[in-house]
């Protein structure tokens, strides 16, 4: 038993987002998934972020327990905690700008990937890690809101980020306010749907201002200026790129030279040592390259100037960089906390410093997984595999038109062939966490229905067993017992089959004449405790509210995977917590309860 809690938390906006997005999934326990919920818990493997290293991570894990090759044996949890389900490509983002490319070939949905993987998926913000005890503090959400709701931390023994960065504005008075950053992608993506959505009228006889001139910002103009003119046809659209220093300051002098000659091209103004000193409600002031500052105006402006870490990753006490970057080791492994790794943009190596570009993270995946795997395995430093990122690498920078612009080292070359080269580079790597994802899980989907028959179980025809409300017993066995125990000589406590139900009105007598009584129980057909319990405790108070009455106290059964005192624990604490956000808002106390440990997460409540 447990002792009485209310916690004042809102609960509907969970309840609604995650209830929707688990719906494609609930219902489709094979063996194999039940097998994976059955195991004894003992160590929990942490992954924070859904960038390009951790998809990469994700991916090799599956293929490895399809292969049953996952060293660090089945009683580590793999738990992905991310704040998108859908995470961005950012090779693919100009031709998506461009019109070359739908918003869902940009993006990797993480909900089928990590269910491929084995991995729960926690929808949520990471906002702070505590090294000392080994937790990540979250905030989730409330669907169609700003505000986020509390949540239990999460517990890890190793623990690994691959989390976005944001470009800077925090130098530049008014960048934040009045500019679109490019970063998160995400948000961009969202803001540039809706201007289109406004309409020609809102961009005929605009002016758009990028700032920054590195590869990111000078694909970004080459592809919303062949957006807007040749593909939405709309009329005197003028550009303007405004860089720092020489665009494309960090590329070959082949590519700054045939950059230029591509913006003179297509009209587009070029301003090379623009420091930008300020951003005022449709106006940018900034110093030339002479010293003289200058105001110009603008309709639209976007940011795409050097990125920023999470500001939560210095206050977590991990070593970092000097820009607030975590600072690891060639093994990707923190420099001050042994059990933490990082990978992509939000980390540096710290003898191998490199720039923020995806082409890095992707590489990272390999020896990421290795070292995650090994550490799990043995915490042998000797054991972990060295990973120098690369110092010279394939640059293809899109001009808008199917056309691009390849670099490497001082070498150089461009045409149309650049371009279906970086399309099919692009779209081959997506295709391993989309379509190829899809037909695994399709695959196993089968292959789960086919070894149930085999296994002499009935399963129906459907060959799948329902977690949900369909694991319930069926109408017509429940009336049958009903009446054999109507028949037996305890009949006397048994109700008439016809009028059993899950919910019944008790005669009490006094000031109180009756009380409303229902029971409910679920097997988790979520693997987020925290959302499984919330999900729950909504779906016992429909029962109350069914009845006409108001709900004043549960009493809860929970059932807790088996695995050692501290994962117990940490299970139990999310189930309940979730719950308690359901029973707060419906001003229902939870008076108490049982608990026990079986082979899979089941809650309910009286």
């Amino acid at each position: 038993s447990f002792p009485s809690l209310r916690w004042p938390w809102g609960a509907s906006g969970i309840v609604q987002r995650e209830a929707v997005r688990a719906g494609n999934w609930i219902g489709h326990r094979g063996p194999a998934a039940m097998e994976r919920m059955a195991q004894y818990h003992e160590k929990d493997l942490v992954l924070v972020g859904g960038g390009h290293a951790h998809v990469g991570v994700l991916k090799m894990l599956a293929m490895r327990k399809k292969q049953n090759a996952w060293r660090p044996n089945r009683q580590t949890r793999v738990t992905l905690i991310a704040k998108e389900t859908l995470t961005p490509y950012s090779g693919l983002l100009p031709g998506y700008v461009a019109g070359h490319y739908a918003s869902e070939d940009c993006h990797i949905d993480l909900v089928p990937l990590a269910r491929l993987a084995g991995a729960t998926l926690i929808h949520a913000a990471a906002t702070r890690v505590d090294p000392e005890a080994k937790t990540v503090h979250i905030a989730r959400q409330v669907r169609g809101s700003e505000s986020v709701e509390w949540s239990p931390p999460i517990a890890y023994d190793v623990l690994s980020i691959n989390v976005g960065i944001t470009p800077d504005t925090a130098a530049v008075p008014g960048a934040a306010e009045h500019t679109t950053t490019v970063k998160p992608i995400d948000r961009f993506v969202a803001r540039f749907e809706q201007v289109l959505r406004g309409g020609e009228a809102k961009l005929r006889d605009s002016s758009i201002a990028i700032v920054g001139g590195g590869a990111g910002g000078t694909e970004l103009c080459l592809a919303l200026h062949h957006r807007l003119l040749s593909v939405e046809k709309i009329e005197n659209v003028r550009f303007v790129l405004y860089t720092r220093g020489q665009v494309l300051s960090g590329q070959n002098a082949y590519g700054r030279r045939a950059v230029r000659e591509t913006l003179r091209s297509r009209g587009i103004r070029l301003v090379e040592g623009a420091r930008v000193l300020g951003v005022s409600r449709g106006s940018l002031r900034f110093e030339n390259a002479d010293g003289c500052t200058r105001e110009e105006p603008f309709d639209h402006c976007l940011w795409c100037t050097n990125a920023s870490p999470a500001p939560w990753l210095a206050e977590s006490g991990l070593a970092t960089d000097a820009k607030g970057f975590v600072l690891v080791d060639e093994t990707l492994r923190s420099v001050s906390h042994p059990d933490v790794f990082a990978a992509g943009d939000c980390a540096t190596v710290r003898d191998h410093p490199r720039p923020k570009a995806g082409v890095f993270a992707v590489r990272q995946g390999a020896p990421l997984m290795e070292n995650l795997t090994s550490w799990l395995s043995s915490r042998d430093p000797g054991a972990l595999r060295r990973h120098v990122p690369q110092s010279a690498y394939l640059s293809l920078l899109s001009t808008g038109d199917r056309y691009a612009i390849g670099l490497r080292g001082s070498w150089g070359f461009q045409g149309a062939w650049v371009w279906r080269l970086k399309d099919w580079i692009d779209t081959t790597w997506m295709a391993k966490y989309t379509s190829e994802v899809r037909d695994m899980l399709a695959s196993m989907a089968g292959g789960e229905a086919g070894k149930g028959r085999a296994d002499g179980r009935d399963l129906g025809r459907h060959g799948m067993f329902c977690a949900g409300c369909g694991s319930k017993v069926g109408p017509d066995i429940l009336s049958s017992v009903l009446q054999l125990l109507r028949d037996s000589p305890y009949g006397h406590v048994a109700p008439p089959p016809e009028e059993a139900d899950d919910a019944a009105v008790l005669e009490v007598g006094g000031a109180c004449k009756a009380i409303a009584q229902s029971v409910d129980f679920f097997r988790s057909f979520v693997e987020d405790p925290f959302v499984f319990g919330a999900i729950a405790a909504n779906h016992a108070l429909s029962d109350i509210y069914a009845m006409g009455v108001s709900p004043r106290a549960a009493l809860a059964v929970a059932v807790v995977p088996r695995g050692n005192a501290d994962k117990v624990r940490d299970c139990l604490l999310h189930m309940l917590s979730g719950a308690c956000i359901t029973l707060a808002e419906a001003d229902c106390e939870l008076s108490g309860g049982h608990s026990a440990q079986g082979d899979e997460m089941a809650l309910g409540f009286a």
